[in-house]
């Protein structure tokens, strides 16, 4: 019994799978409809069974490679909350398998539909539909495949994405609101229009997401800094470490600065990699004041200590090294 409920489980799991590619995904729901169309056409015209088995081939295949690309732009999703070029060239690959066996697909049906449709429309030859056992199996799992994806597809789809967008938006975890940009200060607009402009000079051929920041010194002194990418990855750096260290390189005095801002294209107010994060918890004071924008207006106000709790800064070395001198 508990092998049985074991599969069972898998299957079920497998079908919520489907459901929830159905449900976030727009070319999935493409997918379902033309396999729907699909099965009608093998379901009535006298095709042969090895016609059959190409058409049922072609049709799982578009649906298996949509459902891998599904899990791995999840998977990347999740690990890569930031945009980095790696996770784009293994996004754009998933979504080239997926146009490949699309393409394939197309082929198929043209090869194989089209002379009967094109023989049905012109001879007349309506006496040549009907239904064959091979041609009722087909039709009859195709169009079993997209109701059950469709089956509960809404609410679980809404439910799964809610929790996908609360791992990947870190606002979620501010206290302060997601505000406009007319509601800052002078001082904090300015400071946003200085990384905007810089940002216009990222160099960013392989992701092509431009990012800027712009820091305040002591002396109110602006500096700027944008992400500069390189075709080994690992070297290259964020918007917010350049202009911190463009600040430093200049004279500004560390944990002095009055305030940060940092800018990106997305839909809400962008949000700094964790290497940001500790790179500022170095350079600036806990409190100081951090301005989160995106292109469009949005922006959230934080500080660094929000930005990340119980950082690991000079006090630990100290202390570690203090535990040291005293055994």
């Amino acid at each position: 019994m508990k092998t049985l409920s074991k599969l069972f489980r898998s299957f079920t799991y497998a079908f919520e799978g489907l459901r929830y590619s159905y449900a976030t995904q727009l070319n999935m729901r493409i997918h379902m409809l033309a396999a729907v169309l699909v099965s009608v056409l093998t379901l009535f015209l006298p095709l042969s069974v090895a016609e059959i088995l190409f058409v049922t081939a072609a049709v799982c295949a578009v649906i298996i490679c949509e459902l891998a690309n599904t899990a791995l732009e999840t998977v990347v999703d999740m690990i890569s909350q930031e945009p980095h070029p790696l996770a784009k060239i293994a996004k754009d690959i998933a979504a080239a398998a997926v146009m490949v066996s699309a393409f394939f697909a197309v082929i198929i049906g043209a090869v194989i539909f089209l002379p009967y449709l094109i023989n049905l429309f012109t001879a007349g030859s309506w006496h040549e539909l009907g239904i064959t056992f091979p041609s009722l199996i087909a039709a009859l799992m195709m169009l079993s495949l997209a109701a059950s994806a469709c089956v509960n597809a809404g609410s679980r789809g809404h439910n799964i994405d809610t929790g996908k967008l609360a791992t990947r938006q870190e606002m979620m975890t501010l206290t302060y609101a997601i505000i406009d940009m007319s509601a800052l200060n002078a001082e904090e607009r300015e400071l946003v229009e200085h990384a905007m402009r810089v940002r216009e000079r990222a160099y960013v051929p392989y992701s092509h997401f431009k990012v800027g920041s712009a820091v305040r010194a002591a002396d109110g002194q602006l500096y700027g800094g944008c992400n500069i990418e390189n075709a080994a990855y690992g070297s290259t750096n964020c918007a917010e470490r350049s202009a911190l260290f463009h600040a430093v390189s200049r004279g500004a005095e560390v944990g002095s600065f009055r305030m940060l801002a940092v800018v990106g294209e997305t839909e809400d107010p962008i949000s700094p990699c964790g290497a940001c994060r500790q790179v500022m918890a170095e350079l600036c004071s806990p409190e100081m004041p951090v301005i989160l924008a995106s292109t469009n207006g949005r922006v959230v106000r934080t500080t660094i200590a929000e930005l990340l709790p119980g950082a690991f800064t000079q006090r630990a070395l100290h202390s570690s090294t203090s535990e040291r001198s005293n055994s």
